[in-house]
């Protein structure tokens, strides 16, 4: 709420004769230095054990509380040889000073084990996302799998995963209401064949407690000509808050998706969020079968956004058919993929994810795209549609501040983009009544980022104009101006008369937050089109 921004990763304990890899944590001022008033200079670490053994562990997701605690999930794994070894989840916590919260599980941090390994084999229990839950509670996301293994004849057993999900208490124990252990494991197989490979990627959850796991499945393989690949299909599973499959979505709590777009059809989901009662996730559709691929012409891809109804179906208000797969226009990229996504204040998606721009080494990009509310690229933002920021590999969340900045983490560090200029997204003459009882005196005017709140609300930045060539004035009487839409009310004093109207903006009275001017400080003329107010009725008693 200050600001400040977190991030986590792995810092190796060169203390350790075997060079240990530990959770860390920094924080970071909101002009990007160092917050030394957390932890040591600005960072914290655990390090992670099982009974006497040490652990390496690195930060995979982090959540803050509202009491301003950080949570990390993180992976583990044993740096000594020999069978049995542990790849587990690991969630640790700090305080808001930076300090181990040691109430929380043992010495601060819990080991979630979804099967036990054996002396016969491995289990890798891979964690991907992390989500606070109603009741203080822990969400944690990813998949439980065992490896392939040599079998008779030279054949080879195994390699099945499944989704996990496990539920925290506030103290770092395992949640007993949920599934009876505070675990679950979701298989797909009977929904789709192939590999029976199941992921987890990301994790969202409800008001209601209810769980949304999102990512693929593998489904049969696809032969292109001679050849044959795997394919894979975007998978999505939801659970009671009380750990069980919820029958009322989909096919008994899950739900399969495909693209299909051509060659090894190779689909998935690496981000979902909630809005409202819609599921919405983006991810990755493949265009080119691998054989097409070499080491320096990766496949083709294009990222995805796909909206599912409550009850697990397409949404097909949303791009005509709930699915949503574009290219970057303008960019050149031949591979595009979508790794995060953040729902903004007017219902619309910012979705980002590295791209490939040519054949060949370093021409790697991330890309940031605005999906409309109703599906579509935002031709307003960026150019085009797309802001490509070329040599930054997108490595973690992304988190868009209030003023329309957006923070990312990369292989090179965090970074921050400029907030985008101010822009007129529309401008509406809201119309209440019908026939001759018609009145609008009420202009809505939408913009795409944050404003100055002091100058938007003020009347002398906008003049509403009408008549030939725009030069009869319509008095203003009042601006209102909601940060939370980027929205402004215009109240004019008498009802608008019928025919063209325009706005003027003031060259030098609209600005972002980082002071950046609509129009580059330039008058600007927009026209107002009509909306119909839809209202409720009272009758007189």
């Amino acid at each position: 709420a200050d600001g400040k921004i977190v991030a986590i990763g792995t810092r190796s304990n060169s203390t350790a004769t075997d060079f240990l890899q530990d959770i860390l944590v920094e924080r970071r001022n909101a002009d990007g230095s160092r917050d030394t008033t957390f932890g040591t200079g600005g960072a914290a670490t655990i390090s992670l054990t099982s009974g006497t053994e040490a652990l390496d562990g690195s930060g995979v997701g982090v959540v803050i509380q509202p009491d301003g605690k950080i949570v990390v999930l993180a992976s583990t794994s044993t740096r000594t040889s020999g069978s049995p070894s542990i790849s587990d989840f690991a969630v640790a916590r700090f305080l808001p000073s930076g300090i181990v919260d040691t109430s929380f599980g043992t010495n601060g941090f819990r080991l979630i084990d979804f099967t036990p390994s054996t002396s016969t084999g491995n289990v890798f229990d891979s964690p991907s996302s992390i989500a606070l839950a109603p009741g203080g509670k822990i969400v944690v996301a990813g998949s439980t799998s065992t490896p392939f293994a040599p079998g008779p004849g030279g054949t080879f057993t195994g390699g099945n995963s499944d989704m996990a999900v496990a539920r925290l208490n506030g103290d770092g124990s395992l949640d007993t209401t949920f599934d009876a252990d505070g675990k679950q494991v979701i298989s797909f197989d009977s929904l789709a064949g192939g590999s029976k490979n199941d992921f987890a990627s990301s994790v969202a959850v409800g008001a209601d407690g209810k769980i949304v796991l999102a990512g693929q499945v593998s489904v049969p393989d696809v032969t292109v000509g001679t050849s044959t690949f795997n394919s894979t299909d975007i998978a999505v599973a939801r659970l009671n808050a009380d750990g069980v499959l919820d029958g009322s979505f989909g096919t008994t709590g899950r739900v399969v998706v495909a693209y299909n777009l051509g060659g090894n059809q190779r689909d998935s989901a690496s981000s979902v969020v909630l809005v409202g009662d819609k599921i919405v996730l983006a991810g990755t559709s493949n265009l080119t079968p691998s054989s097409f691929a070499t080491f320096f012409i990766p496949e083709i891809s294009r990222f995805s956004v796909t909206r599912l109804n409550n009850n697990g179906s397409l949404d097909t208000s949303f791009a005509g058919s709930g699915k949503f797969s574009s290219g970057l226009p303008g960019s050149g990229a031949i591979v595009d993929s979508a790794s995060s996504m953040v729902v903004l204040p007017d219902g619309s998606l910012l979705v980002a994810g590295d791209a490939t721009t040519s054949e060949g080494f370093g021409n790697s990009a991330m890309f940031l795209v605005n999906v409309l509310a109703n599906g579509g690229l935002n031709p307003a933002y960026g150019s085009g549609g797309v802001a490509l920021l070329p040599s930054s590999s997108l490595s973690g969340n992304i988190v868009v501040q209030p003023d329309g900045k957006v923070v990312f983490a990369s292989f090179r560090g965090l970074s921050r983009t400029t907030a985008p200029a101010p822009q007129v997204v529309s401008a509406q003459l809201v119309t209440t009544g019908k026939g001759k009882k018609a009145s609008g005196n009420t202009i809505k005017v939408k913009f795409n980022t944050s404003l100055n709140a002091t100058m938007a609300s003020n009347k002398s930045s906008y003049s509403v104009r009408f008549g030939k060539k725009g030069k009869q004035i319509l008095e203003i009487k009042r601006v209102t101006y909601d940060a939370s839409t980027f929205e402004t009310t215009i109240l004019l004093k008498k009802k608008a008369p019928k025919g063209a109207i325009q706005v003027l903006f003031s060259g030098l009275g609209i600005a972002g937050l980082d002071s950046q001017l609509l129009n580059n400080g330039n008058d600007l003329f927009v026209p107002v089109t009509t909306a119909t107010a839809t209202a409720t009725a009272k009758r007189r008693a």
